[in-house]
């Protein structure tokens, strides 16, 4: 006995109760989810002083490339200046087409036609690219947990931070003269100076004003004296 194939309208019709029914499935599961309720995210735990002075460690070390275990400033800026001028070959790479070492007026004007609009400001124009030379070391920071609160707790090694870490002014920066330097804001940040930072107390963009900005003054304070020369109303 052979068998009937389906005509279109009963593969129509299954179809149809097939979406419905899965669409009412769908509805039901929704609605018991939107019942439960959800869990709010564990916020992090406390950073620990100890584990940025671990990053400090890791920052001196990669710095330090004559492995003494001192720092100087002469040791740094020379890094930097290396890296400005592998910089500054790059983008005069991207002029010199021909390799010869110099800039032709041909090569030049087919860079600025190449930078379109920008090429009609001076200081666009006189950049490959916006990016400026660099100035500090970079230091890479992957920690997931708390990467902005990191990255303004273990800034860049620069000149300027160098010198200020120099407290016995002896030229040489050792890792615990860095930790002084680089740990301060942390402790600014520790209220309750228990070594740990909580949620409330990690900076963020959004930072309460801690004294690094104009505050608004109480109700009730009186109001400023008049300076010499002022006639009241």
């Amino acid at each position: 006995m052979t068998e009937r194939p389906l005509s279109q309208t009963a593969i129509f019709r299954g179809a149809s109760v097939f979406f419905l029914v899965s669409l009412f499935l769908t509805l039901i599961i929704d609605s018991v989810q939107a019942q439960v309720p959800r869990r709010a995210p564990n916020p992090p735990k406390p950073l620990a002083l100890e584990k940025v002075e671990k990053l400090i460690e890791r920052q001196h070390r990669e710095a330090d490339q004559d492995r003494n275990g001192y720092l100087t400033v002469e040791e740094v800026r020379g890094q930097i200046n290396a890296m400005a001028e592998a910089i500054v070959r790059e983008r005069f790479g991207r002029i010199d087409t021909d390799g010869n070492s110099a800039v032709s007026y041909a090569e030049f004007a087919a860079w600025q036609r190449s930078m379109g609009a920008n090429a009609l400001d001076d200081r666009a124009a006189a950049s490959v690219s916006q990016a400026m030379v660099p100035n500090s070391l970079p230091f890479k920071i992957t920690d997931r947990k708390y990467p902005r609160a990191l990255r303004l707790l273990v800034p860049p090694l620069n000149v300027t931070m160098l010198s200020q870490a120099d407290s016995n002014y002896d030229g040489q920066i050792s890792v615990e003269e860095l930790k002084v330097v680089q740990t301060k804001r942390f402790r600014e940040l520790d209220e309750n100076s228990d070594g740990f930072l909580i949620l409330t107390e990690l900076p963020t963009n959004t930072s309460r004003n801690r004294g690094g900005g104009r505050q608004r003054p109480p109700s009730d304070a009186p109001p400023p004296p008049r300076a010499n020369g002022d006639n009241p109303q």
